[in-house]
């Protein structure tokens, strides 16, 4: 149990206080490339995305952006050994104090990135233990849990959001929220997150 905790713990540190190269990023680039690197390989699974022309910009470590993307995808595939599709989204949003607050994160305009699939879904117990690193099941496939443990530390650390909606036999929807910059393109390097 302590080994459990002092990993979680370890994985939330390394996203909030590890040192990223923070850049303003076009996150519809990166979700297609992410999408397109991960299409190649798996040829049953067909990707539908529908990416918002006026989206904002973040402020994000791009590489660790993409390691997201890409297991949310792998954990989508997962959910659906015999095939299925998988439906990406982006799209600008304002995020009020009711919804942010439990959060821990502050309201006000931020970037919704949405992942979902057409396969197995999760029960309701499944689905509340889904960012804990020990925790898989075969639907899930091994590994998923710290993935998703990985992906969850990751979003905290951009001071954003990641929530977890699925029904056993209709799917399941990862959505990211990211605060939205009013940056320039110029990079920020080396920036640490706390």
């Amino acid at each position: 149990m302590k080994s459990g905790a002092n990993l979680n713990k370890q994985l939330l540190g390394y996203a909030r206080g590890g040192r990223y190269e923070m850049k303003v990023a076009n996150m519809n680039e990166l979700l297609k490339k992410t999408a397109s690197m991960f299409g190649r390989t798996k040829k049953d699974i067909r990707i539908h995305q529908h990416y918002d022309n006026g989206l904002r910009q973040a402020v994000v470590d791009q590489g660790q952006m993409e390691k997201v993307f890409l297991y949310l995808l792998l954990n989508a595939s997962h959910a659906m050994p015999a095939g299925g599709a998988i439906y990406l989204q982006t799209e600008n949003v304002v995020l009020d104090e009711p919804y942010v607050a439990p959060h821990d994160v502050v309201p006000g305009p931020y970037i919704k990135i949405s992942v979902t699939d057409t396969g197995i879904g999760m029960d309701e117990k499944t689905r509340l233990r889904v960012f804990d690193p020990f925790f898989t099941t075969e639907d899930m496939g091994r590994g998923a849990g710290l993935c998703l443990a990985s992906s969850y530390g990751i979003i905290k650390g951009h001071k954003g959001i990641i929530h977890c909606d699925s029904e056993k036999g209709h799917g399941t929807t990862f959505t990211i929220y990211l605060p939205i910059t009013t940056e320039s393109v110029a990079t920020r390097t080396d920036q640490t997150l706390d």
